[in-house]
């Protein structure tokens, strides 16, 4: 395994912060690195006050704001701003709006990324937008 990038599709296991289920293993997009801040303005996120720029997310996909819970090295009282800690990234499902990610467990340590995803099974095609 590569050290992670930006915008790696990763696979890991389940946060213990993470409320138990039967599913062990997740798969999420890494949005942020280690000792980079994240911070939520509207719906778009900022990267150490640069705007992410997000091509594999359809237009218009909102990211909504769930706070961040727990793990940041700056708690903030606002809830919009999270300092990655050093061997953490943070990351996030393609799916914003109904995805169970670090805006709800935080970020998660480096050591429960057991790999990184490469091939793309489905949909077959990009999803179909109605015309």
């Amino acid at each position: 395994l590569h050290d992670v990038r930006r915008g790696d599709l990763v696979v890991f296991r389940r946060p213990p912060n993470m409320a138990q289920s039967d599913i062990n293993d997740l798969i999420k997009r890494v949005i942020a690195l280690p000792n980079e801040t994240i911070e939520l303005r509207g719906s778009d996120i900022y990267i150490d006050d640069q705007k992410l720029t997000e091509p594999y997310l359809a237009a218009g996909t909102p990211t909504v704001n769930l706070g961040w819970v727990t793990g940041c090295a700056n708690p903030s009282t606002e809830r919009t701003k999270c300092l990655i800690p050093p061997g953490h990234v943070f990351v996030m499902g393609d799916n914003r709006t109904h995805s169970s990610d670090g805006r709800v467990f935080g970020p998660i340590d480096e050591d429960l990324i057991v790999g990184r995803a490469f091939v793309r099974i489905w949909p077959p095609t990009p999803v179909m937008r109605s015309v």
